[in-house]
């Protein structure tokens, strides 16, 4: 069933078992789970099936960190930011979920098991291939693919390239045709109430001025990392620090995936073949998997991962690099090395690290760069860190909710950690004969934000180190509900997508059986 707010008479409440907030991956997740169930859903989505200027300025607000991308980083109508995802997925590994000695504010209050039976049903949503996330699944079905690296230091971590499933497109009709879900679009969530300690609903504006309300036994908000927080302080008529901030933590350990250039990486000519680890990967269908969707072709990208072993005995949190851009053959370019044996050979110490200028090699008698010459991009996790928030300001929007101010920090050890890591893959390519790499400090301005808003209604069975228990409840308010990555307490270094589904799969059947006590 289908609405939209401004045709709802003002003043109306409208009555539901579960109401969700937010129609993105999280949101349309858990209303298709629960289409055609004797328990009616309303799921408010703030913009329309198409995208509007006026709907994405009310994400406009402030930076006062690291710069990211506030607006456009996110979208807001139908289907959220799935509407510009590219589709890289990748399951998180069990150790990200533990909670490990040299990682602050690590670990999950479940294991990787927990999240188990959800992530082959996850990957079907997302429109990927068959659930193998192992390198030596897909050597086997694409006999000339080489992962060029896996040892007890680096291992290939793999991704899949999907077509990157636009949630709203694909799931709208079913949604639309369930008669138990009522999709109502332009609504503008204000406020959640309460009654004592358990939610009663929430009050919803329209951008023309309407105003209605939903009654509903459980709500659930799924509006993404930093909308989440956003209206959990703004709710604050009742509890003046705003719902579920009994210890000052929501908003809190804001995290992004961020790529970081960290030197260049000349590859051994006589290295296998490094395409599964360059930027665009290999296209899955040389294992004869055909695109069902018939958007775009599904892809494998491998990135080189620090083994769990490897990042322990370097005190860093979880990391991966990829090449992440190939620079061309230039015969005019100074030369300062004959042929290749001078990279593979004793250089700087044994540290596997390379003067930039040593790049040369010698063709046909010319001496050229190497076409196997990339720039090293850096993916580590970050560390969930107190003072990376987002707070509200006093700037008030067109409704009249505060807008955001984002603090995105990193743990001050962060940046020494992405250099650590740097030398451990370098000295490990260099051990195995496959290259050499010149590292550079990471610049702390220079990060490139992965758009994956996470952490700021962190997971944790504690009330005072969590927003959240391990089943997405808000911990002093009953039957309210948080989906998506803004409960990751850890995040890892694979994108959040796919577990962002998993996530709502488990609340999902959560929820059915909570309602059918």
């Amino acid at each position: 069933m289908l609405d939209r707010a401004d045709e709802i008479p003002r003043g109306t409440t409208l009555q539901a078992a579960v109401c969700i907030v937010g129609g993105g991956a999280a949101g349309i997740t858990i209303a298709r789970e629960l289409a055609d169930t004797d328990h009616d859903v309303i799921l408010l989505e703030s913009g329309t099936f198409e995208f509007t200027e006026a709907t994405q300025n009310l994400y406009r607000g402030t930076m006062s960190g690291i710069p990211n991308n506030l607006v456009g980083g996110r979208l807001r109508f139908f289907g959220g930011t799935t509407n510009h995802w590219a589709g890289q997925s990748r399951p998180m590994d069990a150790v990200d979920f533990e909670k490990r000695s040299w990682v602050a504010n690590s670990g999950w209050p479940f294991g990787r098991s927990e999240l188990d039976p959800y992530y082959p049903k996850a990957q079907k949503m997302c429109d990927l291939g068959p659930f193998e996330y192992d390198a030596s699944f897909w050597e086997k079905q694409i006999p000339d693919l080489q992962t060029l690296i896996d040892t007890d230091t680096v291992r290939p971590a793999i991704y899949q390239i999907g077509p990157g499933t636009h949630f709203g497109e694909k799931y709208r009709t079913v949604l639309e045709e369930s008669e138990n879900v009522r999709v109502v679009l332009g609504a503008n969530v204000s406020n959640v109430r309460l009654q004592g300690r358990r939610v009663a609903g929430v009050d919803v504006k329209t951008l023309d001025g309407n105003e209605i309300a939903v009654d509903a036994e459980i709500v659930v908000l799924a509006m993404g990392g930093i909308e989440n927080p956003r209206l959990l302080l703004a709710s604050n008529t009742q509890r003046t620090a705003g719902l579920g901030n009994e210890h000052d933590l929501v908003g809190r350990y804001f995290m992004d995936h961020s790529l970081l250039a960290t030197g260049r990486v000349v590859i051994s000519d006589a290295a296998p073949n490094p395409e599964l680890f360059f930027f665009v990967g290999v296209p899955m269908e040389r294992a004869g998997i055909k695109d069902r969707s018939g958007a775009l072709p599904r892809y494998l990208l491998g990135h080189f991962a620090l083994t769990p072993r490897a990042s322990r005995e370097a005190q860093i949190p979880a990391l991966s690099a990829l090449l992440a851009g190939r620079f061309p053959g230039d015969e005019t370019a100074p030369i300062a090395s004959a042929d290749i044996a001078s990279l593979i050979g004793d250089v700087e110490g044994r540290t596997g690290v390379v003067r930039p200028e040593l790049v040369m090699i010698e063709i046909n008698g010319r001496r050229r760069v190497s076409t196997n010459y990339f720039e090293l991009a850096v993916n580590m996790e970050p560390t969930p860190y107190a003072e990376s928030r987002v707070t509200l300001t006093t700037e008030l929007d067109r409704l009249g909710m505060p807008r955001v101010d984002l603090a995105w920090r990193f743990d001050p050890d962060d940046y020494a950690s992405v250099t650590r890591g740097g030398a451990v893959l370098a000295r490990e390519l260099a051990a195995q004969g496959l290259g050499r790499v010149h590292l550079q400090p990471p610049e702390p301005l220079a990060v490139k934000y992965g758009n994956h808003h996470m952490g700021t209604t962190r997971m944790h069975q504690n009330p005072r180190k969590g927003v959240v228990d391990q089943h997405g409840e808000v911990h002093d308010v009953a039957n309210l509900y948080i989906a998506g990555s803004s409960v990751f307490p850890a995040s890892g270094f694979s994108n959040p997508t796919l577990t962002i589904t998993a996530l709502a799969l488990r609340m999902a059947e959560r929820l059915q059986k909570v309602l059918d006590q």
